[in-house]
Order: C-alpha cells, then structure tokens, then sequence
C-alpha cells in the first residue's frame, strides 16, 4: 500500500462487547496517522474476529489497517459513507 496512513479514513465499530474496545482501537489508529471519523457499537457484540470491511477499491487499504493492528481480516463488505473502511472490533483483539 502505497498510500499514507493520513490519506486512510477509518471508521471504528465495538463488535466484542468490551467496553471501551473500539475506543482503544480507535485511539492506537489515530496515533499511527489514520484518520478516524467515527467510533460506534455495532449491531452485534459477538465478532469473533475483527474484521476491517471495505469496497472492492479500497481493499489494499483495508489490509494496511490489518497490517498496523497485527490482527483482523480485511474482506469486501459495506464501509459507512464517510470512510473508506470499517473496523469492526472482534474477541481477537487485546484487552487494553
């Protein structure tokens, strides 16, 4: 991936159920340069693994998040409008 982190919007999703979760995620993303537009509980709470959902386009960007948090999966999916890929937080990733 070619593109800076800065260049890269990302939306946060809670999908574990832990409080604060997509918080901490969301925090580690903003301090590694990726531009964070919105942190939210998802629909579920029961990922067993995270997922970053992108369009078909911005996959390389999806596996960069992937990359930087050192777990997760990038796959195509619906990303909200206002950012190019969806980090829904799942069991996998670190109590912090």
């Amino acid at each position: 991936m070619n593109a800076p982190t800065e260049a890269i919007t990302v939306a946060v999703q809670n999908g574990n159920g832990r409080t604060g979760a997509a918080t901490t995620v969301a925090d580690t993303l903003g301090e590694l340069g990726f531009d964070v537009t919105s942190v939210t509980n998802s629909g579920r709470d029961d990922y067993p693994r995270t997922l970053v959902l992108s369009r078909p386009d911005d996959l390389p960007r999806a596996e960069a998040v992937v990359e930087v948090l050192g777990y997760g999966e990038a796959t195509v999916g619906r990303p909200p409008t206002d950012a190019d890929v969806v980090v829904i937080v799942g069991l996998d990733a670190p109590d912090d």
